[in-house]
């Protein structure tokens, strides 16, 4: 049995800090949003997020059904193969996306002041 050395009680605890933070920063990171934006093929609806409403998209063949309850929003049902978009589960917070790609489909919370970059280059 070999023995824990001191550098990898280091290694250990840094793991852990850089696990705790980005647990953190995912938890309380973000804003709750207040709209939800559907693309299907390029064309875009919003949504706002405190009605509550089912909506039922058709697209490439493949039927969604999306729901929007308690500011929050979700697939929660899809005829696509894998299914990943229904595994995808809830988002309610600024920023976030569900995808179904066969469909061509994707779903993204927005909030006010957000701008339409999804990232600055300098």
């Amino acid at each position: 049995m070999k023995k824990i050395k001191i550098g990898d009680v280091i290694v250990i605890l840094l793991l852990l800090l850089i696990t705790a933070g980005v647990f953190c920063f995912r938890l309380f990171g973000f804003e709750n949003g207040n709209t939800v934006v559907i693309s299907v093929d390029g064309v875009s609806s919003s949504y706002p997020l405190d009605i509550d409403r089912t909506l039922v998209i058709e697209n490439e063949g493949i039927t969604l059904t999306v729901v929007i309850k308690d500011k929050k929003a979700y697939i929660d049902n899809s005829d696509c193969p894998e299914k990943n978009c229904v595994l995808s589960g809830k988002i309610g917070k600024k920023g976030e996306i569900v995808v179904c790609a066969p469909s061509k489909v994707y779903i993204k919370i927005a909030g006010e002041g957000e701008n339409d970059y999804d990232f600055i280059l300098g």
